[in-house]
């Protein structure tokens, strides 16, 4: 199910139905990011409005929001085994736990 963040509001496609299955993603601004948890039917997006989002792809609804952060969110990765999340900002790296959301820990790039 790919994400179309060119499109205003973002739409989620299902690429074997071909219909569009969400509008609009509750972020304030432009889409950074999109990533696919590798083992939960979860979604994160990152987005210029400072804030990374996870969507339960089942219901699709938000289970968090991470942030704000002082700049843009420009970048997200799960970590392989799904454990940890990482956000990127123009000054600092982040990880994060996931499953709640728990920050632990933040490399600041100078």
């Amino acid at each position: 199910m790919p994400l179309c963040s060119c499109c205003h509001p973002p739409q989620l496609w299902d690429l074997a139905s071909g219909r569009n299955v969400k509008d609009g993603w509750s972020h304030d601004n432009s889409i950074t990011g999109i990533e696919f948890h590798p083992c939960e039917f979860l979604l994160a997006t990152s987005s210029s409005d400072r804030t990374v989002r996870v969507w339960d792809l089942e219901v699709w609804e938000q289970v968090e929001t991470l942030g704000p952060e002082t700049t843009a969110v420009r970048a997200i990765a799960y970590h392989r085994d799904g454990r940890q999340l990482l956000t990127a900002t123009s000054d600092a790296l982040k990880v994060w736990g996931c499953e709640p959301a728990v920050h632990h820990d933040t490399v600041q790039m100078d």
